[in-house]
């Protein structure tokens, strides 16, 4: 479980990523997938420093999605049932005839429109001396939601950790605490879904605040609903770590890193009958769970370093082990005719409960030697052997290394002569493998779970196998290969490019078996595959300095990624052969096609000769993939005196799900279905109206004759269901003044600073499906925040 989503961001010093292989091989198979370094902040050798900060602010929702207003939806409607020489009657048009037409509601504006408020108070004591230094914090945090309701999610934080060196400097003890408690209220489901319906309903509300269901004897679905319908979830995080080191000799030091979580979760869900039509005779339902996660680490290493002249050399020796405890309790009531019950167990009508643990253990010993000669030529090599018990029981093991060079041109005394102004450069390469065991608990073994279509055996429910016991189940191999350059003048410009090839082999899958082999239907396998992921990475950062407090510094890195299938043995013979390609990504995607819409019938084109032909006689081509192209961002920071300036941006050349296809795949447009009501975006205006017409997209239409039909189907499995997501987006404003010294001194104090934040400030795309960074028109929305905040710090 990661500390990410509890660590206070004010108590965060410094985040930093690891990838290449001589880094992250040390981590085992916690680092296969790169590592992410966060240091919390520390106590610093002084007098006592207190920091208060207090930030308060707004945040709304990113997006809304432009619908049809009540007229064209009207239009719409009445069109496509004209198209079959019909007119619009209560059968064929109930929404038409029921609701009032003059009725209107902004349902996106009514779901995601509203303004949510964000206070974040923190508080922080550091000081200390050459001895013991400490850092102790504690947090408050709300934030509320653009849904209406009273939704928050709240958290309150502490955090601390105390230093301690000998004056001899032999021992040293460094000891790190953090507890955190969120609460958090939310809806039961995403209320995206409900995005889409029809603006003509009447008021979702009578007069007493209850909700209405019906206009006369029409029945529609109230979006407000879903509100009554809520998840409730308090947890806990507790995470302590010590790292204790003592120097044994000058060169040897003896060392343990030791560490533990705690995380207990209550869960609570509630789906009430008020958030149903009491036309359908509904009840509610309460579901409550409880989930305790536990883990421990215990890391002994014993290290050497030898330092003399122009030779530096160094070696570890450690071990790992850790231990991970989950443990679930789920009850599930159901049945309930009224709300008001909901907390009596007994007046539920069933009730289902279920118990979960699992247990998982990694142990490992490894091995680091470092070698450096004048502080120009350098050579790391890591060795590991790792077991997991999350492997059958013939492949618990596996072996790892990597290896490292690099060369500090700039030291050369040539280079120098050459460029005198370069003051750093190095040329650096890794080369290694590390193992992967981030899949399910027992995912060997064979898998019974209870089966209600078999018929029960002594009124007992049957039991079925679902899934074979594989003991050759192994470790997940990740084979990283990485060049890199870094440059620096004067400390005015870095470049860094490097380039990486990532190969993953032996990745766990589920295949499907035959019936001949017997009832269990699945089995895990490690594929006779491997993948590769390489890239260009480039960043430069540049810094200029006018005066003592007048800079302007810019960063700026582009990623250019590359993903494929590297091989697969048998493919051809898998279930993976229509949707996967040797050298191609993994994200291929494959459909007829697209040819637009026929002039003259306003119907999606099918092939000639197949349109009334199976679809397994329409040609299939590659449409290319949905991984991004690049990604880029771009920082600047300008301080003039007291005030400071930075923004930073963000863009990403990509491919997402088009959201037309959307459209015509769960409700075309014009066709109407009482469960949904579905509206369309303003984007279907640009459909076929008369022969002639060249658009992409076809006539509104209620027709289900056989033409039709074959020609939405075609659409459906074309390849306009992928389209350009490219964005820019303001990602970060910060604005900030900080109080001059001569005004604040007199008062015993060290710093005030007053800024105004944003974040997700604007974006900038032709991708009408929604966040292009969620890439779909279902989902929330990034959320648009803007904070004011003082910071003081007293001494």
């Amino acid at each position: 479980m990661s500390c990410q989503n509890f660590t206070n961001p004010d108590d965060i010093e410094s985040i930093e990523i690891l990838k290449d292989a001589d880094a992250t091989s040390i981590y085992g198979s916690r680092g296969a997938n790169g590592v992410i370094l966060i240091t919390t902040r520390q106590g610093a050798v002084g007098k006592p420093t207190l920091t208060l900060k207090a930030e308060q602010g707004i945040v709304q929702s990113s997006y809304q999605p432009v619908l049809l207003s009540n007229h064209q939806y009207v239009n719409m409607r009445l069109e496509a049932i004209q198209a079959i020489g019909a007119a619009a009657t209560a059968a064929n048009a109930p929404d038409l005839h029921y609701l009032d037409l003059t009725d209107y509601q902004d349902i996106p504006k009514l779901l995601i429109g509203g303004t949510g408020s964000l206070t974040n108070l923190h508080m922080s004591v550091s000081g200390g001396d050459t001895v013991v230094r400490y850092f102790v914090s504690c947090g408050l945090f709300r934030e509320g939601t653009v849904l209406p309701g009273s939704f928050a999610r709240k958290r309150m934080s502490s955090y601390g950790n105390i230093q301690y060196q000998t004056p001899n400097r032999r021992f040293r003890s460094d000891l790190a605490f953090s507890f955190s408690f969120m609460d958090q209220i939310s809806p039961a489901a995403d209320p995206m879904y409900s995005i889409k319906l029809v603006p003509m309903l009447p008021r979702l509300r009578d007069e007493a605040g209850n909700l209405v269901w019906k206009k006369g004897d029409f029945h529609f679905p109230n979006p407000l609903g879903q509100f009554y319908n809520t998840n409730s979830t308090q947890m806990k995080f507790l995470i302590g770590s010590w790292l204790l080191e003592y120097r044994l000799f000058n060169e040897l030091t003896l060392g343990t890193n030791l560490g533990y979580q705690f995380v207990p979760v209550d869960e609570q869900q509630l789906l009430t009958v008020a958030a149903q039509d009491s036309f359908f005779s509904p009840t509610s339902e309460r579901s409550a769970g409880i989930n305790t996660y536990r883990s421990w680490l215990i890391e002994p290493q014993i290290s050497w370093l030898h330092n003399k002249g122009t030779i530096i050399a160094g070696g570890l020796l450690g071990a790992t082990f850790q231990e991970e405890n989950n443990d679930w309790e789920i009850m599930r009531r159901m049945g309930y005719e009224s709300d008001a019950m909901l907390d009596i167990p007994g007046k539920a009508k069933d009730s289902i409960k279920t118990e979960y643990a699992s247990r998982y253990r990694y142990h490992g010993v490894y091995g680091r030697g470092h070698f450096s000669w004048r502080n120009r030529y350098l050579v790391n090599a890591t060795a590991r052997l790792d077991a997991s018990s999350r492997f059958g029981a013939a492949r618990p093991w596996a072996f790892f290394g990597a290896m490292g060079t690099a060369w500090v041109f700039s030291q050369e005394q040539w280079m120098q002569d050459l460029l005198p102004r370069l003051t750093h450069g190095k040329l650096r390469a890794s080369y290694g493998s590390s193992g992967n065991d981030q899949i399910g608990d027992y995912t060997f073994l064979e898998l019974w779970m209870s089966n209600n279509r078999l018929i029960p055996y002594g009124g007992t429910t049957v039991l079925s196998p679902v899934r074979e016991a594989n003991p050759w189940l192994g470790w997940e191999k990740n084979v990283k290969a990485e060049i890199a350059l870094e440059l620096e003048w004067k400390g005015k410009i870095f470049l860094n490019a490097a380039y990486y090839r990532n190969i993953s082999s032996d990745q766990v899958v589920s295949i499907q078996m035959p019936d001949q082999v017997g009832p269990a239907s699945s089995l895990l396998i490690n594929a006779p595959a491997a993948v590769m992921n390489r890239a260009w990475e480039f960043s430069l950062q540049s810094t200029v300095k006018w005066a003592e407090f007048n800079r302007w510094t810019s960063s700026f890195n582009l990623t250019i990624p590359h993903n494929e299938l590297y091989r697969f043995k048998g493919l051809a013979q898998t279930t993976y052969a229509s949707t996967l390609v040797v050298g191609k990504s993994l994200s291929i995607l494959h459909g007829y096609p697209f040819l637009g819409v026929d002039t003259a019938t306003g119907l999606f084109i099918v092939p000639a000769g197949n349109s009334m032909g199976s679809p397994a006689t329409w040609p299939v081509i590659m449409a290319g993939d949905s991984d991004p192209r690049w990604y880029a961002g771009w920082s600047n920071e300008c301080q003039l005196g007291q005030f400071r300036f930075s923004v930073l941006l963000e863009a990403r050349d990509q491919r997402a799900i088009n959201p037309l296809y959307s459209a015509y795949a769960t409700m075309p447009p014009g066709r109407w279905e009482a469960s949904m009501l579905t509206n369309q975006p303003v984007e279907m205006l640009q459909r076929w109206q008369k022969k002639g017409d060249q658009t992409s997209l076809q006539r509104w239409t209620i027709a289900t004759d056989e033409a039709t039909n074959r020609a939405l189907q075609y659409y459906k499995g074309s390849t306009d269901w992928i389209t350009n997501a490219f964005f820019l987006r303001i990602r970060n404003i910060d604005v900030s003044w900080k109080l001059p010294s001569a005004w604040i001194k007199p008062y015993r104090l060290k710093d005030i600073n007053v800024y105004v934040r944003g974040q997700n400030v604007w974006t900038f795309t032709g991708y009408r499906g929604g966040d292009p960074t969620l890439q779909s028109p279902f989902k929330l929305p990034s959320l648009r925040m803007l904070t004011i905040g003082l910071q003081v710090q007293f001494q």
